[in-house]
């Protein structure tokens, strides 16, 4: 292998820039093409198929101890800079310690920090990313800043700040993973010191994680092996639900026997209910657990087209469920988990509701007892009425004190597409607590349905002003009180 410090040779375009400056610790691959003001550090590894080329954006930084690997691209927009951390502007900057995994995308203006990871076929454009981040595969990051320590899941599109306050911190399962992948890379050039001081992956002090014991070169391979398979099934899950997250995806959750998984005959296991993954992680923990010894079958649902957007089988006979800290955990038991396990908190049921009801959401309840909520035979509850979410609340809370010691399920109807948006258990067996409309207190109270709903006339009026300023025409219904309940209204 031809090891050069040295830039690519002129071109018609470039031999008018600045040359690179290139510490004479790293390592360039010949096959790597250097051009313009770019600033290779100590220790700093480029690998075979590179292209590093700061002909219109200039100048670039790669940091001390950082990974570039093959057919990576970094360039920039002749506009756009980004201050580095010694003061000074910059195209592209890149940290130490950081590692650009394959087919990654730099586009300046762009900042990465320190101790960064950005993943193989990754995108970072007009953004920046703070120190010890790490952005899985196939992800865009476009711009917006995204603070220290965050994680990326893999598909993950972000383009705004409210998509970053989402994203989760980084684990120590992650940086070990990632420790694993940056140590395999290295072994491409063990016979290069230079590459061999790259390949260690640390972490500064201000992100403390689990420290992965020494590598020899003899045993590197088997445990990157060990690291993917265990990454597989516990971290990889964690990744595809949080990119399913971000997207805006609703979740459900499917069990079958080993006789029905043949014949794929999955039996519905209800609403995995969360605002964020972790949320969503936890409550699937529950899924697992009170259905241990069967396939669980975890589902996202476009919120746009309604289809299945992923099918993740999360659980199979005889599998335990993750423990390892960051990662979703069930039980150890098969025994009915609790509502706090399962079901999300009340405040969070509350945040649901007003989410549909602000989307034009109609809704009605079910209610089953044991027996039918096994078998997915759930008997109408009716439709339940409102104007608000604050009235969807008050009347939920008034069926669910009809059926005592019953599961009670509040369906939300999308009003275009006339299919079911979510299921929402608010009541199990066993339960006395009530949703509270301000999201906070719970009440341990029952009410009884009242025969009517108030509207108070403002909201009438507001909604109606609204409505005709779209241009809506109007037209008016009746039922007497037994049409109301076959909905057959005049």
């Amino acid at each position: 292998m031809v090891v050069r410090n040295s830039a690519a040779p002129p071109t018609p375009w470039s031999k008018d820039l600045a040359e690179p400056k290139i510490h004479e610790s790293a390592y360039v691959h010949s096959f790597a093409n250097l051009i313009g003001d770019v600033t290779v550090g100590e220790n700093v590894l480029v690998s075979p198929g590179t292209s590093i080329r700061a002909d219109e954006g200039a100048p670039f930084y790669i940091g001390a101890s950082t990974n570039i690997q093959d057919g990576v691209v970094i360039h920039g927009l002749d506009r756009g800079r980004v201050a580095g951390q010694n003061g000074e502007n910059y195209s592209v900057w890149i940290g130490d310690r950081s590692c650009i995994a394959h087919m990654a995308l730099v586009h300046g203006p762009a900042f990465i920090g320190d101790d960064c990871f950005i993943g193989f076929r990754s995108t970072i454009f007009n953004a920046k990313v703070g120190n010890g981040c790490i952005v899985m595969m196939h992800a865009l990051v476009q711009g917006v800043e995204i603070p220290p320590g965050k994680y990326v899941p893999s598909g993950a599109v972000i383009t705004n700040q409210q998509q970053v306050e989402q994203l989760s911190d980084v684990t120590s399962a992650d940086r070990q993973f990632i420790q694993q992948v940056v140590d395999a890379n290295g072994l491409c050039g063990t016979d290069s010191q230079a590459v061999q001081d790259n390949s260690q992956f640390s972490s500064t002090e201000q992100y403390p994680v689990e420290q992965s014991s020494s590598f020899s070169q003899s045993n590197n391979v088997t445990r990157a092996n060990q690291s993917v398979e265990k990454m597989s099934l516990n971290g990889d899950i964690q990744g595809q639900v949080r990119g399913l997250v971000t997207q805006g995806c609703t979740f459900t959750a499917e069990h079958a026997n080993k006789r029905r998984f043949k014949t794929k005959s999955w039996l519905s296991a209800g609403f995995v209910e969360g605002r964020s993954a972790d949320q969503i992680l936890s409550n699937l923990s529950g899924v697992m657990a009170e259905y241990a010894g069967e396939y669980v079958q975890l589902i996202a649902v476009d919120p746009n087209t309604r289809k299945r957007a992923a099918e993740i089988i999360v659980q199979r006979p005889g599998d335990q469920a993750p423990t390892s800290g960051g990662s979703f955990s069930a039980a150890a038991s098969a025994s009915t988990p609790s509502v706090g396990t399962v079901q999300a908190v009340d405040g969070d049921i509350s945040t649901q509701i007003r989410a549909l009801a602000s989307q034009g959401c109609s809704f009605t309840a079910e209610h089953a007892n044991k027996r039918r909520f096994k078998t997915k035979s759930w008997l109408s509850a009716g439709f339940v009425e409102g104007h608000g979410a604050e009235q969807v609340i008050s009347n939920i809370n008034s069926i669910a004190a009809q059926f005592p010691n019953e599961y009670v399920q509040l369906i939300a109807v999308d009003p275009n597409s006339k299919r079911r948006a979510a299921e929402i258990i608010v009541q199990r067996p066993g339960q006395t607590a009530q949703i509270s409309a301000s999201g906070g207190s719970v009440s341990g109270s029952r009410t009884t349905r009242s025969s009517g709903v108030t509207v108070t006339g403002g909201d009438v009026q507001t909604q109606v002003r609204s409505l005709a300023a779209q241009g809506c025409s109007f037209t008016a219904e009746h039922a007497n009180k037994r049409r109301f309940k076959t909905k057959s209204w005049l």
